[in-house]
């Protein structure tokens, strides 16, 4: 059984975050720094979507893929939604998903974030590994809970998931609007501490939390889960943040592969 899964800052270029502790995965993200886009997409920005040269994110995504090798990278084409997608690496498209998983080991999981929860899966039971992209959207549609029974029908059980969530804008710098406050509050009791007013009418959400809780409501053992603990709108010179620069900004990535091809 692997130990908690620990978030290990590795200096660039590029500058990295990597999960280290569970046996025979590989994983990581990457923060804005090491790239070669020109502001406001500088530097290391991953995304094809948001204007920048084709030609910068070209090499900015040699430059982040580099640590899974040969791999076959794939993008999800991100949708806000809940829907669960195996990979197996013969995709002509891209996945219109914000939750992939796959047990091939020629392949490299890949998404972009600015703001947005990275949730990485692992079940060695199901053989499989995951990557979420987890806005507040998919986040009150359960997208956590979802990732865990999609494990759980492909052989896993709760108490074998493991979840490690990446870099995200935290409650310190996430205020939502009453709608979402209350849509929050309809997923339950349990959750309402992801929620605490900021005096102008509207809430502070801690999204990282929420989806945690959420893991854990589905059975995940809360020894199971890791938290990076970095804010991206907190950090300007780390993290490209939606929020923070009005959304002209790049996107950072987040990946995931098995180690063994």
């Amino acid at each position: 059984m692997p130990n908690m899964a620990c978030w290990v800052d590795r200096e660039g270029p590029p500058r990295r975050w990597q999960l280290e502790g569970w046996p025979g995965v590989q994983a990581w993200g990457t923060g804005r720094l090491g790239g070669v886009s020109a502001p406001p997409y500088a530097t290391l920005n991953l995304s094809a979507a948001v204007g920048d040269l084709p030609e910068a994110v070209v090499e900015n995504r040699r430059r982040a893929l580099a640590p899974g090798g040969r791999r076959r990278p794939v993008f999800a084409r991100l949708v806000h939604g809940v829907d669960a997608v195996l990979v197996d690496g013969t995709e002509d498209t891209l996945p219109a998903a914000d939750l992939l998983f796959t047990r091939e080991p020629s392949v490299l999981l890949a998404m972009t974030f600015a703001d947005c929860v990275p949730l990485y899966w692992y079940s060695a039971a199901a053989g499989l590994v995951g990557l979420a992209h987890a806005g507040w959207r998919g986040t009150v549609r359960n997208l956590a809970g979802v990732a865990v029974d999609f494990l759980t029908s492909r052989g896993g059980t709760p108490n074998d998931v493991f979840m490690a969530v990446g870099p995200a804008i935290g409650p310190c710098c996430y205020q939502v609007d009453d709608p979402v406050a209350q849509m929050v509050r309809r997923l339950g009791a349990d959750v309402e501490a992801t929620l605490s007013p900021d005096g102008t009418g509207r809430w502070r959400l801690d999204l990282p939390g929420l989806n945690r809780l959420l893991a854990m409501r589905a059975g995940v053992p809360d020894a199971h889960i890791s938290l990076s603990g970095l804010c991206t709108a907190c950090h300007p010179d780390w993290f490209c943040s939606h929020r923070r620069e009005g959304g002209r900004t790049g996107r950072q990535g987040g990946f995931i592969c098995w180690t063994t091809v």
